[in-house]
């Protein structure tokens, strides 16, 4: 008789070639004739939906199981709510990761799977940068609730939670969270993270007065220290302190990173000073520690572009892509750098050699590609790349579009946009509220206010498919203004109204 072992192996081979169909049928042998629900059994197939986008199958199976009274493991929820993050849908990523909570504390397992689970989302997508963070507050949420709950934080995971309250609930909040830890628990890494927190607000005299502190208490042994204050130096525009703290780094013993170097060389060409540029390179080259990969080269080669000397940028360019080796991120840069130099030829040739390397490419490649075939004003192939990615994609996001009609607008062809957007609703599909958002603006650049107050009325109207979409303020002003003097009290109060759930409750309309 077969074992569990053996529909394992045989559900993941047929999901790895693609017959999710065969597989259906073998979880349903197999489910007829277990003694226990394993659902390392299940999962083959959870998995195997979400790799093909099927997410919403994924979550359908896994709920038609648990009403037949299985209760799932914590894993089965987590392979979903990472295909959810994946296609940026924050909501259920953030409902299937509760679910996954739920089961921890349901099976009494150790808090450090779920610990696992949630910073490895973080990580995978990079939602500790603070651009993306502030978009997806639900995850700071899980992490509150897991906090909150019985389950047993390490001094790590605080030194994670620090750094999530800075961004999600500022630096007061942040500061108290800090005070409120004992001594003992108050390691390197709490100091750093407030740190990170001091140099995010953009605090020169704070961050330097508590760099200082750590430096005293032999806390300030990590080259994230250094880096964090290199970034607020960058930032506030004293370029000059860079290389200080480059120097402070040796002379402390402390191994500069990649990132160190990264960041040098960005506040040198900050200064023009491209011969320092090109030593700091050398020197980075040199040290044993330090693999020249590709994000280095195409920093430097960035550098050379916005210098306008075209050919030192190429010389990157050659090196960068020399080092890729079927990196699709790697790839979407150096079309990007390519689009820069208005170079169509490369990058179309990088676009195949994409496909070829990493077997597929993905919405966030199409959007690239399509961006940098905006860039330089090639419409009619980014027309036929939107056609390509419409035949091909398992999920219509919004965001591959978006990037056309943003093009469209750019070249003033706004009414071309709108007849995109609206065929694209009459074959069933929904936007998120900033893709009539792109054209409402184009409209108000054109002094077409009558459609700029339609089309910002559909956005508000879609708006649910995107609760944390916040339309730009001066988007928002003018047309609220001409409402106001162009229509009746109804249709002002009905548009005021429609407002409240996109403004801030601590800004006026």
């Amino acid at each position: 008789m077969h074992i569990n072992r053996d529909y394992i192996t045989m559900l993941c081979s047929l999901v790895k070639i693609g017959e999710l169909e065969e597989t259906e049928k073998l979880l349903t042998e197999w489910e007829l004739s277990c003694d226990r629900h394993d659902f390392r059994v299940p999962n083959a197939l959870l998995i195997g939906y979400c790799e093909k986008g099927m997410i919403e199958n994924a979550e359908e199976m896994l709920r038609d199981i648990v009403k037949r009274g299985k209760t799932p493991i914590p894993d089965s929820w987590y392979i979903i709510a990472a295909a959810y993050l994946d296609k940026d849908n924050m909501e259920k990523a953030f409902e299937c990761m509760k679910e996954a909570l739920a089961m921890i504390v349901m099976h009494a397992i150790s808090s450090m799977q779920f610990r696992n689970m949630v910073n490895s989302l973080f990580q995978k997508h990079g939602l500790l940068k603070d651009e993306i963070l502030r978009n997806h507050v639900p995850l700071f949420e899980v992490s509150e609730w897991m906090r909150n709950s019985d389950l047993q934080f390490s001094v790590g995971d605080r030194a994670v939670q620090l750094n999530l309250i800075g961004r999600v609930r500022g630096l007061e909040a942040a500061e108290s969270y800090f005070n409120s830890l004992s001594d003992e628990d108050k390691i390197d890494k709490i100091y750093g993270s407030l740190l990170n927190c001091y140099v995010r607000e953009g605090l020169v005299d704070k961050s330097v007065s508590h760099m200082q502190k750590m430096k005293e208490m032999g806390f300030a042994t990590r080259a994230i220290n250094y880096n964090d204050l290199m970034c607020l130096y960058k930032s506030s525009g004293q370029f000059e302190k860079v290389p200080e703290v480059l120097s402070d780094m040796k002379k402390n013993g402390i191994s500069p990173d990649s990132f160190t170097y990264r960041i040098c060389m960005k506040a040198y060409a900050e200064r023009s000073d491209l011969s320092s540029v090109e030593s700091i390179l050398q020197e980075m080259k040199s040290q044993p520690n330090i693999t020249m990969d590709w994000i280095s080269y195409s920093a430097v080669a960035n550098i050379y572009i916005k210098a306008g000397l075209k050919e030192k940028a190429l010389i990157y360019l050659k090196k960068c892509e020399e080092k890729i080796s079927k990196d699709a991120v790697g790839y979407n840069h150096l079309i990007s750098h390519y689009a820069s130099l208005g170079n169509k030829d490369e990058m179309m040739r990088l676009w195949g050699l994409q496909k070829t390397e990493c077997k597929k490419h993905i919405n966030r490649d199409y959007i690239t590609m399509m961006g940098s075939l905006v860039k330089i004003g090639e419409l009619e192939e980014t027309e036929k790349l939107l056609t390509e990615w419409e035949s091909s994609c398992h999920r219509y996001d919004f965001r591959v579009p978006n990037v056309l009609l943003i093009g469209y607008c750019q070249k003033g062809m706004i009414e071309n946009a709108e007849e995109l957007l609206r065929d694209i609703v009459k074959r069933g599909k929904t936007p998120v509220p900033n893709s009539w958002s792109i054209i409402a603006a184009g409209y108000l650049d054109k002094d077409n206010m009558e459609k700029a107050f339609e089309c910002m009325r559909e956005a508000l109207a879609v708006q649910a498919e995107n609760k944390i979409w916040r339309p730009k303020s001066s988007l928002i002003s003018s047309i609220l203004n001409w409402v106001r003097d162009n229509r009746n009290v109804d249709e002002v109060e009905a548009f005021e109204k429609s407002l409240k759930n996109v403004i801030p409750e601590n800004k006026e309309m």
